[in-house]
């Protein structure tokens, strides 16, 4: 490859490269100028922003799961107390209650643990399963939101690497950013 580049299409490759870089200079002045980015510290705080977005959303996203979770949980127990509620009062229509409370004594005991555990979080009045039903599907329905906002913010960094990039190459080679050291990476931006 260097051989065929070194003599049969250099001059080729060279009006190659530099139609390409001249294409991504373009490309680079026209996101900044549709994003009113020209001044490079508005860039900068442009490229924290998203960053700080992102950030947001990811910790928005966990607190979605975690809520998601205990949704899932409540909807648990309500459905386990329920089922235990309906064996204790078909105890009224047993012949023998002393019989039928041995034969259930462990959803007597369910039944009495979910209680504890339902009070215990403050749930007095037990919800209807189409509430817990509705409220589930909400937060769902906002979780995939949140995702799809993250994977945009995700791609949107992504484009400002490649602009910012881009735009570092442009001052330099103009002279108006002094070269960033290799050894001090965190200069660059």
């Amino acid at each position: 490859m260097t051989t065929y580049l070194s003599d049969h299409n250099k001059a080729g490759f060279e009006h190659w490269a530099k139609l390409n870089n001249l294409k991504e200079a373009a490309r680079t002045f026209n996101y900044l100028s549709e994003h009113n980015l020209l001044n490079y510290e508005d860039f900068k705080n442009h490229v924290a922003d998203s960053a700080d977005a992102i950030q947001a959303t990811e910790s928005k996203i966990q607190s979605l799961n975690k809520q998601l979770d205990a949704q899932r949980l409540l909807q648990k127990r309500c459905d386990v107390y329920r089922h235990c509620r309906t064996v204790l009062l078909a105890e009224k229509d047993a012949p023998d209650k002393k019989a039928y409370q041995k034969q259930h004594q462990a959803e007597y005991q369910l039944h009495d643990t979910t209680l504890q555990e339902l009070s215990g979080l403050g749930i007095k009045k037990l919800p209807s399963q189409e509430k817990l039903q509705k409220q589930l599907q909400q937060l769902e329905t906002e979780l995939a939101a949140t995702q799809k906002e993250l994977t945009q913010l995700q791609a949107d960094q992504r484009t400002l690497h490649i602009v910012q990039s881009n735009f570092s190459s442009m001052l330099q080679d103009a002279n108006i950013l002094p070269e960033l050291s290799s050894e001090n990476p965190e200069q660059s931006i």
